[in-house]
Formats: C-alpha cells, structure tokens, sequence
C-alpha cells in the first residue's frame, strides 16, 4: 500500500510528539492541590452510634411529567327518582260469554285473557300478574286499570273503542 507523502509527513509529525509528551513529563500533576484543612476542635466528633441521616423527601424531588387529578368531590345522594315506563300493553279484542267479559291484552308478542268472574286457569282476574312488572288492579265497565310494580303508579286502558256485538249461533 502506497501512502502519500502528506500522510507520511502527518505520521511523523503525531509520532514525534507522542513522544516528546511522553519524555517531557516529568511526574508533576498540573491539577492543583487540594489543602486539607485543619480538623475544628471546637466540634464535638461524630458519634457512630447515631444513625445517619437520609434526605428521602419525595416533594424534593421535580416531577417532570405531574398527572392533573382533578379534585375529588362526593357525589350528592342519588334521589329516589321513579322513570316513566311506558306503558307496554292494548286492548286487542272484548268478548262477553254467559254474563262474564273477557278482555284480551296483547303486548305484541304475547297475548293474556284478562276476566274478572272467570275461575278457570289461564284467564288472569283483578290482583293478578300480567308480568313480574305489571299488575292488573281492576276491570270497570269501560276500562282497565293497571299499576306499575317498580313504580307503582296507575294506568288505565279504556275499552270504549272496542265495540261489542251480539252472536248469535244456529
């Protein structure tokens, strides 16, 4: 490999002064001494039985990244609020047979016969349960009157756009 003659020149030149910085020292450290001073005798020395203290305060310390938490209020007392429901059922049909009038309700998916003197299963009397959340309280002349169970509030169906007729069997 061939150098050129700056490079060479370059070499030289850093070896020489490795060396003269080598051979130029004389053992003398330039930084500058430090003066032990002289021990107080006034200070009583330190007594080993007593521990030592740490600084371990944690507000001594910056926080870089602090996290905002926003104040930390109670919340008021939930109060007692009772939702409106809606009022899921209709009258779909009426029917009278031997003197007792039967009603039936439907909520869309399912239908009940509602009866206030029928005593057989299946037809549902005042006091009775539609679902766990409804109750049917009475059955007047021209209405049905129902109550709520979470809110217990009234509602009434009325049955005068049910019209009744006459059958007759042959």
């Amino acid at each position: 490999m061939k150098l050129p003659r700056y490079l060479k020149i370059l070499l030289l030149l850093t070896a020489g002064l490795l060396i003269w910085v080598h051979i130029s020292d004389d053992g003398s450290e330039t930084t500058p001494e430090v003066s032990q001073a002289a021990p107080d005798e006034t200070r009583p020395p330190r007594q080993e039985k007593r521990p030592l203290r740490v600084a371990d305060d944690a507000s001594a310390i910056a926080d870089l990244f602090p996290v905002y938490n926003a104040p930390v209020t109670k919340a008021p007392a939930p109060v007692a609020k009772v939702q409106s429901i809606t009022f899921p059922f209709r009258a779909v049909g009426l029917w009278i047979r031997e003197g007792m009038r039967i009603v039936i309700l439907t909520d869309g998916a399912r239908n009940w016969l509602l009866c206030d003197a029928c005593r057989k299963a299946g037809y549902i009397r005042p006091g009775g349960l539609l679902t766990p959340d409804w109750r049917l309280q009475a059955m007047a002349q021209g209405s049905l009157l129902f109550e709520s169970l979470p809110g217990h509030e009234p509602y009434s169906i009325s049955l005068n756009s049910l019209t009744t007729q006459a059958v007759t069997t042959q």
